[in-house]
């Protein structure tokens, strides 16, 4: 990493700002997206196996192409996109943006659409990106503490 020379205050706050949209759009979301994925497997998929559905083999939600992040604003914004693919749920329509429906089924829950008995692992919520969520926030976390590492990277001490 090169050292810069700054003269300014203001210049010293564009050099910062740059070092951290740098890990934003770098190793920063790598280790979010990576903790996302951790998290869909872990909180969801090694739950149970399906019994009334066939699970997707490719392009699910543990799937890196469904897994995005962008930086806007010198805010990394990682979404899982994953969308409902036949067979369609009857009876449910996501809110929001519809083209993140399967993620935000499995958060939320189906609220018992088969009308099964409770208890049925695929309608209770599974908050896979929530868990992800505090992960990247609770300092100890494993995702949390390799995100600061990888901003203090960019700020090598000289």
């Amino acid at each position: 990493m090169r050292v810069a020379t700054v003269d300014t205050l203001s210049q010293l706050k564009a050099e910062m700002q740059k070092r951290i949209n740098q890990s934003l759009n770098g190793n920063v979301r790598t280790i979010v997206k990576k903790c996302v994925q951790d998290h869909a497997q872990n909180d969801v998929l090694a739950t149970y196996e399906p019994k009334e559905y066939k699970r997707r083999s490719t392009l699910g939600i543990d799937s890196s192409r469904n897994i995005v992040g962008e930086v806007k604003d010198n805010t990394l914004t990682v979404s899982d996109v994953a969308q409902i693919a036949p067979p369609i749920v009857d009876g449910y329509t996501p809110s929001g943006d519809p083209d993140n429906g399967l993620p935000q089924l499995i958060e939320q829950g189906a609220y018992n659409l088969f009308h099964k008995p409770e208890g049925t692992p695929y309608i209770e919520p599974r908050p896979f990106m929530t868990n992800a969520k505090k992960e990247v926030a609770t300092p100890g976390a494993k995702a949390h503490d390799d995100i600061l590492k990888a901003i203090k990277d960019k700020f090598p001490d000289n």
